[in-house]
């Protein structure tokens, strides 16, 4: 445990290793705005327990007998001692305490705290526990929508990891009501021993209706939903935090109450009777939930669903085979739908792509069709609201659309959206973006179902020849995605951009050189606020990495050399196709083996 998170050492060696430095930097920054502690004056007289030393300062009701014959038989000496300081008066002696009262912690587990806001509750339980020991008392908690009897015993004072665990469970979609407040005014009455600090902790007013209480923590989500405002409101006055959260992934196993890395056994490498074969690199479709590769043997592909990470069983696979006669030029799909465009006796033809007609194949100089070894064309398949769209990037850097046929408004045979496209990645069921060569560089652009989408981001000064790689999903939306420029003719240089909105005078810029030998395959972007990493494929083509941070993470190892691989700019997913025609889908978020294939490889193929 590092030496700053040594004073909470005791609690968070109930997280992990990932975790613990996560959390300890909350604790780091909320420890300062809680105080010392003071116990909550109890009102009246301090009790005496009879006569003790004598002072020399006191009330003059307590001033020595002796003294005051003093002033009767010798005034000025008496007036002389009171100048200086010499007069003796009676001190009384304190009754003995049992100790410090104990420190009450009632926590709001209402709608408005969950979420980001369970964080802050986790931090201040560690912390009000720390603050208990410290003080040589107890730290009890309850929480506020589930006040006890009026005769109900003090909450105990347990402070385990039960404990914890069963604070993140008490969620409930109520906010806190009078009645709430009214009954644990109740219950406060009805103990033997008061609180000498009552904190409450939730989303309630700063002069929230409980007669008793010292601290008042009132949490909120930030404005830019990258951090939480915090308000404590005390005798001392109020004082004030802005919160920084931790990475998505920190933050939604602490919130789920998962501490501890569990030993998950990578799923069971499945054996597929159909040989699939390495001359293409997996293809993500469907958002990301399916992966599809190329069969060995006869014209077709398989498609295998990935199980979520707490699936308990993988979808069954799915082969989609189409004529010998014809070849597959593009994969796209959405669902479990799996779309194929083939070029066959000079026709194009859609296949399960309900809505799409057969056209004549448009000539060489409009669509140039003829994949290279190793890939299908880029393709996109939009829909939303029954209208339908498939992009497709020809060979020619011109990037083509074709609109389910519709009786109102036939679609043209292969119209083009845009050209001199170099890459595109579908983001979202209705959004695609591009990148596209321009006078100055390049820009990167976006599609949906309509044509052009709004907003752009020129990246001028950039060599034409760059690998391009996108990720970030979702985030596009918001025009908060990333992409990573690579040269070969730069060695291992790499330029990632990250957009935070529209614009390029939003874009942040990092350069970096991966080591030597390694290879950029992918880009992975897990949130806005969160720095992208670069996928890498090692020298011996058996491992990849993340880089980021400046530092790489080794994320997996195959048995064999990897021939083909792919990332998904949605998930994070990688795929992998080894020599030995594994198919291995490892998800970056969770780092963990989502899908493993294997087939029997013939020992006479070359």
């Amino acid at each position: 445990m590092p030496a700053p998170l040594q004073a909470w050492h005791e609690w968070l060696a109930w997280f992990s290793p990932k975790l613990a430095p996560q959390l300890g930097g909350l604790l780091q920054k909320l420890s300062p705005l809680m105080g010392p502690y003071k116990a909550n004056a109890r009102g009246g007289e301090p009790e005496h327990d009879g006569l003790g030393d004598l002072h020399r300062r006191g009330p003059y009701d307590r001033l020595l007998p002796s003294e005051w014959l003093l002033a009767e038989e010798i005034p000025e000496e008496f007036l002389r001692r009171a100048v200086v300081g010499e007069h003796l008066f009676l001190a009384p002696r304190p009754r003995a305490q049992a100790g410090n009262p104990f420190i009450l912690a009632l926590f709001d587990a209402g709608p408005l705290q969950l979420g980001a806001p369970r964080l802050a509750h986790i931090a201040m339980w560690i912390l009000l526990a720390r603050r208990a020991r410290e003080a040589g008392t107890e730290m009890r908690w309850g929480i506020l929508q589930r006040p006890p009897g009026a005769q109900a015993a003090l909450p105990a004072n347990v402070q385990t990891v039960g404990e914890l665990h069963a604070l993140l469970k008490a969620r409930t979609y109520n906010v806190v009501q009078p009645e709430h407040w009214q009954a644990w005014q109740d219950a406060l009455a009805g103990w033997d021993e008061m609180p000498g600090e009552c904190w409450l902790i939730g989303s309630m007013p700063g002069d929230a209706p409980l007669r008793g209480s010292t601290h008042r923590l009132k949490i909120s989500r930030g404005l830019d939903d990258h951090s939480l405002d915090l308000e404590l409101t005390q005798p001392a006055g109020r004082r004030r935090l802005v919160l920084p959260l931790p990475a998505p992934s920190v933050a939604g196993r602490l919130v789920a109450g998962k501490f501890i890395d569990v030993a998950v056994p990578p799923p069971a490498a499945k054996h597929h009777a159909t040989r699939l074969a390495s001359t293409h690199a997996p293809t993500f479709v469907g958002l990301g939930q399916s992966v599809v590769v190329p069969m060995l043997e006869g014209s077709g592909a398989v498609l295998f669903p990935i199980p979520p990470q707490d699936a308990k069983k993988a979808g069954k696979p799915r082969e989609i085979s189409w004529a010998a006669s014809a070849t597959a030029l593009a994969l796209a799909g959405l669902g479990k739908r799996l779309g194929v465009l083939t070029s066959q006796q000079a026709q194009l033809r859609f296949l399960h792509m309900p809505g799409f007609a057969d056209i004549e194949r448009p000539p060489s100089d409009e669509f140039q069709a003829a994949p290279g070894r190793g890939f299908y064309l880029p393709a996109a398949y939009l829909r939303d609201s029954g209208v339908q769209r498939l992009y497709v990037l020809d060979n020619g850097g011109r990037l083509l659309f074709w609109q389910d046929t519709l009786p109102t408004q036939p679609t043209k045979d292969a119209p083009q959206h845009d050209q001199n496209v170099i890459a595109l990645a579908q983001v979202q069921h209705d959004l695609l973006v591009y990148a596209k060569r321009e006078a100055s560089g390049l820009a990167i652009r976006y599609a949906n179902l309509k044509g052009e989408a709004a907003g752009h981001h020129p990246i001028p000064h950039v060599e034409t020849d760059h690998t391009v790689l996108f990720a970030g999903g979702k985030l596009w939306r918001a025009h908060q995605g990333a992409v990573a420029l690579g040269n070969a003719k730069q060695g291992g240089v790499w330029r990632i951009y990250q957009f935070n909105g529209p614009g390029s005078t939003r874009a942040e810029r990092d350069e970096i050189q991966i080591p030597p030998g390694w290879q950029g395959i992918g880009l992975y972007r897990e949130a806005a606020h969160a720095k992208a990493g670069l996928v890498l494929l090692g020298p011996a083509r058996n491992a990849v990495a993340l880089y980021e941070n400046g530092k790489a993470e080794a994320l997996h190892m195959t048995a064999s050399p990897i021939v083909r691989h792919s990332v998904c700019p949605i998930t994070g997913h990688i795929a992998l196709l080894t020599e030995d025609r594994e198919l291995i889908v490892y998800a970056i978020a969770s780092r963990q083996v989502r899908l493993h294939i294997y087939c029997k490889r013939n020992t006479d193929e070359a």
